[in-house]
């Protein structure tokens, strides 16, 4: 393998594609046996955080087409690995579109849309749909999970963009809901009543 297509986004206006849980995973695949990491995302603060994080390109998909770019930095093959952390029809159909021929998608956001089967299955020769509630050993992905996190593999703070007290939950909410157009990464929700 040569290439892998880390971190993907929808089309439309909710930004979610360079989200925590693509980040994270991004970071955590920076510096292992790839080539290539690429992260495709509109919001240039989250393109920026993905190169920051280890991504070797980060594809602004508003700007022209994601296909296009992922062939041209990939010598036309087209991505060895795609995954989707959005979980949605655009982002899993786009992941599956990026790949290269005989490719694998990776459906880890938890969705894979029934009505887009053909599509994706003609793009992708194996598809693995790994959400955490079918691991097939949650402990173990859990205490490697808390490890690499202990070896500082996940830099949770920097993906933390937002702190509430629980009397702002309301705020916390609203806050998320904006999402990136406020800057917004992962908030967390601490009790301060």
């Amino acid at each position: 393998m040569n290439s892998i297509f880390a971190v993907i986004c929808p089309s439309g206006r909710r930004i979610v594609g360079a989200g925590f849980m693509g980040l994270a995973s991004l970071s955590a695949l920076a510096g292992g046996w790839q080539t290539q990491i690429l992260s495709v995302e509109p919001d240039p603060a989250r393109r920026a955080m993905a190169i920051e994080l280890g991504a070797t390109h980060a594809i602004d998909s508003s700007a022209g087409d994601a296909v296009e770019q992922t062939r041209s930095l990939t010598d036309g093959r087209g991505a060895d690995v795609s995954i989707d952390f959005v979980g949605n029809v655009p982002a899993t159909t786009l992941a599956a579109r990026l790949l290269r021929t005989r490719g694998r998608l990776v459906a880890a956001a938890g969705f894979l849309p029934q009505d887009h089967n053909m599509e994706i299955y003609l793009s992708a020769i194996t598809i693995h749909h790994t959400p955490p509630a079918f691991s097939r050993e949650p402990h173990e992905d859990w205490r490697r999970t808390i490890d690499a996190m202990a070896r500082g593999r996940y830099p949770v703070q920097r993906l933390i963009s937002h702190r509430f007290g629980l009397s702002r939950i309301q705020e916390a909410f609203e806050t998320a809901m904006e999402g990136a157009r406020l800057g917004y990464v992962k908030g967390i929700v601490v009790n301060d009543l």
